[in-house]
C-alpha cells in the first residue's frame, strides 16, 4: 500500500481547525506570567471598570469570572457605549468615572494604550487607579 503525505490536505485540515476554533478562556491561565500577575492585581481591587469592549476586553472579563471576581462594575468603551457585553452595560469612560469614581480602570488595549491612559487621566482618574493589561505582552495577540 502506497501512502503519500498530502501536504495540501493537512494544511486544509489545519485551516479548518483554526477557523472553527473557539477560544477556551481557561487557556489564558497558562499563557504568560505577566497575564497571571495582572489578573491577580485586578483581584486585589474592590471595584473594576474594564476599559475595552472588544475581543480582549471580553477575554479579560471571562478570565476574571473564572478566577471568582465579582467586582466588575461596568465596561467602558469609546465606541460601544449603550450596548452590553457579558451582561454588563457599556458606558463612555466619562460616564463610568462619574458613576464609579473610586473604581480601578483596567485598560485592555491592543493598540493606543498611551492615548487611553491620557484620556483617563484627562477626565480625572488617578493614575494609581489604572491598570493596563497589554495584550501584546500576554502572548494573546491572536487576532
Amino acid at each position: 500500500m502506497d501512502r503519500c503525505f498530502d501536504t495540501e490536505a493537512v494544511m486544509k485540515e489545519i485551516r479548518t481547525q483554526i477557523t472553527n476554533r473557539h477560544s477556551v478562556y481557561d487557556e489564558l491561565t497558562f499563557i504568560a506570567p505577566y497575564h497571571n500577575k495582572m489578573i491577580s492585581k485586578c483581584l486585589e481591587r474592590d471595584s473594576l471598570v474594564i476599559f475595552g469592549a472588544g475581543v480582549y476586553g471580553g477575554m479579560i472579563i471571562e478570565d476574571l469570572h473564572m478566577h471568582g471576581c465579582n467586582s466588575i462594575c461596568c465596561i467602558c468603551d469609546n465606541r460601544q457605549a449603550g450596548k452590553k457585553i457579558h451582561g454588563y452595560e457599556i458606558l463612555t469612560p466619562e460616564d463610568a468615572f462619574a458613576k464609579y469614581p473610586g473604581a480601578t480602570f483596567v485598560l485592555t488595549p491592543r493598540w493606543y494604550e498611551n492615548e487611553l491612559l491620557q484620556q483617563l487621566t484627562g477626565i480625572g482618574v488617578d493614575i494609581s487607579n489604572i491598570l493596563i493589561i497589554s495584550m501584546l505582552e500576554t502572548g494573546l495577540d491572536i487576532i
